[in-house]
């Protein structure tokens, strides 16, 4: 039996199947964005101040006003420890450590 082709209607069918996959986890989304990037030999520089930006807008948007200082505070001791462990910067001591504000919006 021979197929019938009707290259309008064959367009639709593929343009349809994007629509059907789920769309990604958005952490593993951006997981991979990062991995992208760093093996696109993008710019270190301009890639860590997006990912900078990508954390103060993400305790901006996502965190409430009361909790973002403490979380800002806590993300800059885990960003210490982990480049203390990569033997990178020397991790601040407790008296040494980010002190935190009131939370204020304007």
């Amino acid at each position: 039996m021979n197929k019938i082709k009707i290259a309008p209607f064959d367009g639709l069918v593929v343009d349809s199947k994007p629509a059907t996959t789920p769309p990604p986890n958005p952490i593993t989304a951006v997981s991979e964005a990062i991995k992208h990037a760093l093996r696109s030999k993008a710019d270190p520089y301009v890639l860590a101040g997006c990912m900078v930006e990508g954390i103060a807008m993400t305790l901006l948007a996502g965190i409430p006003a009361e909790k973002q200082a403490n979380v800002a505070n806590d993300l800059l001791l885990l960003l210490y420890a982990r480049l203390d462990s990569l033997n990178m910067i020397e991790a601040p001591r407790p008296d040494d450590s980010p002190r935190t504000k009131p939370a204020t919006r304007h």
